[in-house]
């Protein structure tokens, strides 16, 4: 690792022992008692999320068993707001869906959120008119393939005009290609402060999803992201295997070095 020892430790425990504390009670009455509160808040506006999302599909039951969304893994949401808490700042992310996932970085936080997505599912729009006006001025709506916009806000970066990711969410194209371009991308719009590293997210590393583990693994091998660990968990059916990988962003610049030689080939 090239970033603190200190801050590295710190983050290896949280995001560590995050899953865990879904079932290990607290001794600290007042911790339960805020932990519960902000449980309710993200769980009122995920409820909400998916009640104007469901006046615009058909089948709605079905269409969520098929679609999904981050709000049906307790353990992932709780893992995302802790790690919301410990690195307010900047979130990047890849893939809206129906905001579920945006709500956990922008509820009762002081970050704004950068989206990358293509707003083309039926409730895009809704949800995007939502999450704006319950946060307003906190976020960045960049339309479009992320392959382009999240190596556009990259170059905006390189160049001092948008400040890099704080944290990086990638849950968009699951494609080998689409995958390993997120990745890139991811890393090239990354800190390059060794001490203040960017937290990346990748959901969906399992083995329903071949191109997304191995985007994170090259990402991993080649020695620019420092893995934190791995987490899977298998839900009832239709939901299946669900799972995450969280590391941190050691050598930001490989992400620009390997996009251009992509560029280049």
């Amino acid at each position: 690792l090239t970033c603190g020892p200190g801050r590295a430790m710190a983050v290896a425990l949280v995001l560590g022992l995050a899953c865990l504390a879904q079932t290990a009670p607290s001794q600290d009455a007042s911790s339960d008692g805020r932990a519960q509160a902000d449980a309710y808040r993200v769980h009122h506006v995920h409820a909400l999320l998916t009640q104007r999302a469901n006046k615009l599909l058909p089948n709605p039951t079905r269409y969520w068993q098929k679609m999904g969304h981050v709000g049906q893994v307790p353990e992932e949401v709780f893992a995302l707001r802790t790690i919301s808490r410990a690195y307010p700042g900047v979130v990047c992310e890849v893939g809206f869906n129906a905001g579920h996932s945006a709500a956990l970085w922008l509820e009762n936080t002081t970050s704004t959120l950068v989206e990358f997505d293509m707003l083309g599912l039926p409730y895009s729009n809704v949800s995007r008119r939502f999450v704006r006006k319950r946060y307003p001025g906190r976020t960045r709506f960049c339309v479009g393939d992320s392959k382009v916009t999240l190596a556009a806000y990259a170059a905006e970066v390189t160049r001092g005009e948008s400040s890099p990711c704080t944290v990086v969410f990638i849950d968009g194209d699951h494609t080998p290609e689409g995958s390993m371009a997120d990745v890139r991308n991811a890393l090239a719009a990354s800190s390059r402060d060794r001490w203040r590293p960017t937290v990346l997210v990748m959901d969906d590393t399992t083995s329903r999803f071949p191109g997304v583990q191995r985007a994170w693994q090259w990402a991993v091998q080649r020695g620019s992201v420092a893995e934190m660990g791995c987490y899977s968990f298998q839900k009832p059916w239709p939901a299946g295997m669900k799972g995450w990988c969280v590391g941190l962003v050691v050598n930001a610049t490989l992400g620009v070095a390997s996009i251009m030689s992509a560029q280049a080939d």
